[in-house]
């Protein structure tokens, strides 16, 4: 089923539970067919059971005003995620690095030799030897976790339940905007676009958890915070990625090379993360809950739905 709560749950709860579970259904399923090739690692199964451990962890921050569990839950899942980060940490590199350079072109000697070390040593993280025992170890994480789920409580019910985490994710958001604001330049503060990025992430998946509600606006809406997610995401691995072969015994003239073109980038990634979010954040939390409950109170009683609309 659709990442979305669904006009056909019986309440808030039940759906919070339903979404967490299948969730946890997929990322164990995952597993075992990885472990049935071997237990290999590969990026795009890592990328995928961690866009698992992503969905849960927003979902989660949600109901987080209301549900008690939270503080545990959210770390059993993140650490359960910590497992498979390294490999997959990597392969962003790498791919970073290809956002600079196109691959197949010719290139000085001292880049190539910059993008081969990087690759190598994701190659060496995806296919150590202890590849397979964090993989069944995440798998393990996340079996424990769904048996929990089953028994998940809210605190409230409706709307109620989903507004103070909806609030409190687009605060921090604009907060982190106005604190990358003061930090904009590329070479300056990587941590507050960082957080900004989280917490744009964040107010994404909640808007495709509650596109249902009226999918001619929010779908567009998840859009937009979707695209800023990325753009910041982009700038974070840019940053990342200068530290990286500035840390090593690379070639001086490349690393001055590679770094003038990832300053470049992250100027262009602010530049239009702060256009995106100027508007995506435009309004204040409370009214932004308080419209998307409209939203809600409709379409409950447009599907004469079991749950609560408050």
């Amino acid at each position: 089923m659709a990442y979305c709560f669904a006009i056909n749950d019986a309440s808030v709860e039940k759906g919070f539970r339903r979404i967490a579970v299948e969730l946890l259904r997929r990322a164990i399923d995952q597993s075992d067919r990885a472990a049935a090739g071997g237990g290999a690692q590969t990026q795009e199964t890592i990328h995928e059971l961690r866009k698992h451990c992503k969905k849960l962890r927003g979902l989660l921050r949600l109901v987080r005003p209301g549900f008690a569990g939270y503080r545990a839950e959210n770390a059993a899942v993140r650490d359960a995620a910590r497992r498979l980060s390294p490999a997959r940490d990597a392969e962003i590199l790498v791919e970073t690095f290809d956002r600079l350079v196109t691959p197949g072109k010719p290139v000085a000697a001292g880049v190539a030799a910059v993008r081969q070390r990087l690759a190598a040593r994701c190659e060496e993280l995806a296919r150590g030897q202890n590849a397979a025992a964090a993989l069944t170890e995440f798998r393990d994480m996340m079996a424990e976790a769904r048996q929990r789920a089953r028994r998940w409580e809210l605190e409230a019910g409706g709307f109620k339940a989903l507004s103070g985490g909806l609030e409190e994710t687009v605060e921090r958001a604009r907060k982190a905007m106005r604190d990358a604001r003061r930090n904009a330049s590329p070479w300056a503060s990587p941590e507050a676009f960082h957080e900004w990025r989280k917490s744009a992430k964040d107010h994404w998946y909640h808007a495709r958890l509650l596109t249902p509600v009226f999918p001619e606006l929010m779908r567009p809406h998840a859009a937009v915070a979707e695209e800023l997610g990325e753009v910041l995401g982009l700038h974070h691995d840019l940053s990342v990625l200068r530290e990286a072969i500035g840390a090593g015994q690379d070639d001086a003239e490349a690393v001055a090379m590679l770094s003038d073109l990832a300053a470049a980038r992250e100027a262009e990634a602010t530049a239009r993360g702060f256009a995106l979010g100027g508007r995506l954040l435009a309004e204040e939390p409370a009214a932004l809950a308080a419209r998307w409950r409209g939203y809600w109170k409709v379409w409950c009683a447009e599907g004469a739905a079991p749950c609560r609309p408050d």
